[in-house]
């Protein structure tokens, strides 16, 4: 007789499951069982192997991974360009508003990234960021800019990802897709680096991305002195976990 898994250790309809190391016992009323006295064993016992029936009741799936917001990072780094790029900065933004899920054999992910989440850290200067170099008003002057201009909406940037076979282990490569609000989906193949996170895996990698094919207008200074570049850099370092 098997039952179902969540019946496991538990009394339905006077029927009582009994979990022992090699077998599952199940006893029940005699005016339901017929009883009989066997040596060693209970009265009115039924018992079935654990390695046959009862083996897929009390097989859990993989369970999904979800993102852990406290140790993932998504940064998106641009560029000036021009005449007099050299008045102009390179800049870091953050994300802070992050969910996502992961399958549970560690080999695909989906990622959201709330726009209104996304935030001015400072200017990038030889690799550092400089907290100091802009103002409140010139890191909210930057982001307006970024939503009306970059994704024309408020909304989530979807991020869907996939490892390469070669990925399945600590190096190798992921197809990255990710579509924007309004605009078009843009798809890369990069290099990515995976490692062990306690139950879950943590994941780090770039993706180079061009503003003008997810459909952004072009950001230029005043009078055209400078512009931001059209390729603009996403540095992941993300941690799926067990939920």
């Amino acid at each position: 007789m098997c039952l179902a898994a969540e019946e496991d250790l538990a009394e339905q309809r006077n029927v009582l499951v009994v979990r022992v190391p090699d077998a599952v016992m199940i006893e029940a009323p005699t005016r339901r069982v017929r009883s009989k006295e066997t040596a060693g064993g209970r009265r009115g016992a039924v018992e079935g192997s654990h390695s046959s029936c009862f083996a897929a009741a009390y097989t859990r799936p993989v369970s999904a991974l979800v993102l852990d917001n406290a140790k993932s990072k998504v940064k998106i780094h641009t560029f000036a360009e021009g005449l007099f790029a050299r008045l102009a900065h390179d800049i870091e933004l953050v994300c802070t508003k992050l969910s996502g899920t992961g399958d549970g054999a560690k080999t695909a992910a989906t990622l959201e990234v709330d726009i209104d989440g996304i935030e001015v850290a400072g200017v990038l200067e030889n690799g550092q960021v400089n907290e100091r170099t802009l103002s409140a008003k010139d890191k909210a002057d930057i982001v307006e800019k970024m939503k009306k201009d970059v994704f024309h909406a408020s909304g989530t940037v979807r991020v869907e990802a996939t490892l390469e076979p070669s990925a399945r282990e600590q190096r190798g490569s992921a197809r990255v897709r990710i579509v924007p609000p309004k605009g078009r989906a843009v798809e890369r193949t990069v290099a990515i680096e995976k490692q062990a996170e306690g139950q879950g895996v943590r994941v780090t990698g770039k993706v180079p991305i061009s503003l003008s094919a997810i459909g952004s207008d072009a950001l230029k200074g005043p009078m055209n002195a400078f512009r931001v570049k059209d390729e603009i850099q996403i540095v992941f370092d993300v941690v799926f976990v067990a939920p």
